[in-house]
């Protein structure tokens, strides 16, 4: 694998290839965690650069947010979210910031010290952005960034390490879409990892 990629690949479930507005990130625990003697410590902040979500539009899976920005929707248009530290909100976790593998403060979120166990990021499609007679897309891969360290102590150390993505229609009843439940490890050369 190169320098910028490790992982292994996961599927989403079939169940989860069903067409959602709303797609919501929870993050579990955090590679800090692992440290910590006993249960997870969640002193530990979550934190992640990027969420990619791709999804089927035209027989083609295309960036969510790539094919949002096409439609003239911002990150601030469409993500919502809890439990985030300070200025680090949601926003910043899907403005396409921060990939290049450059320490980039500002285009990180943080999950909130005393919070973090309630986190959670979530995306909309606004009906205006989706195409004609459809109430939603269906997700097909999904890929995350971990913080570059900026401090020192919040690159590896808060990625997340388990989490589940839900999707909904309605932003009321939400289907799991996948759940990432066996902890996977981090390295200091891995800055992304895949599941499709």
């Amino acid at each position: 694998p190169s320098s910028s990629f490790c992982g292994r690949k996961i599927e989403v479930p079939e169940s989860g290839r069903i067409a959602y507005r709303q797609f919501k990130f929870r993050p579990t625990q955090s590679f800090g965690g692992a440290y910590a003697s006993g249960p997870i410590d969640w002193n530990w902040q979550e934190g992640m650069m990027e969420l990619e979500l791709f999804v089927e539009e035209s027989a083609s899976v295309v960036n969510l947010r790539d094919y949002l920005t096409g439609k003239g929707v911002t990150p601030t248009d469409c993500v919502t979210g809890t439990g985030y530290a300070n200025n680090y909100g949601p926003e910043r976790l899907f403005d396409g910031a921060g990939m290049d593998g450059v320490s980039n403060a500002s285009a990180r979120w943080l999950a909130g010290e005393k919070h973090a166990a309630n986190a959670s990021v979530t995306i909309e499609i606004s009906s205006s952005a989706l195409p004609s007679g459809k109430k939603g897309l269906a997700l097909k891969k999904i890929r995350l960034w971990r913080n570059i360290d900026v401090n020192g102590n919040d690159g590896v150390e808060r990625a997340p390490t388990t989490w589940v993505v839900s999707g909904s229609l309605d932003g009321e009843n939400w289907t799991e879409l996948q759940r990432q439940s066996t902890p996977i490890t981090w390295s200091d050369s891995m800055l992304s990892y895949d599941v499709v």
